[in-house]
Parts: C-alpha cells; structure tokens; sequence
C-alpha cells in the first residue's frame, strides 16, 4: 500500500490521475461514513479534490 500522497498540482499541470486516485479513496471512506450511493460519494469527493487542487494552484502562484 503506498503511504504517501501525490501532489495534485505540480510544474505547472493538474494531475488529474492522482486528483481522482484521491477523490476515489476519499469517496470510500465517505460513503462507509455517511452511506449512500457511489455516485453520490464520488461527487462530493471529487468536487472536493478539485477544490483542493485549485488551492494547491494558487499557493504555487503566491
């Protein structure tokens, strides 16, 4: 199991594999949490790993 967490943003790019590869770990642990659909916790998850993405953007550009 890999123990450490890819960045999201890095040189200038998104890395869309590692936001999903996120969100997708994220929506497991949600989903055990709050229950509901896959869809529903994939949503929320993914909307959040964007989120943090975009953070992650902006810090590197300040």
């Amino acid at each position: 199991m890999r123990t450490t967490r890819r960045p999201l943003y890095a040189a200038g790019r998104f890395d869309r594999a590692a936001i999903m590869s996120a969100a997708a770990k994220a929506a497991h642990a949600h989903q055990e949490r709050f229950g509901g659909t896959w869809v529903e916790a994939m949503s929320v998850c993914l909307t959040a790993a964007w989120r943090s993405a975009k953070l992650a953007r902006h810090m590197a550009a300040h």
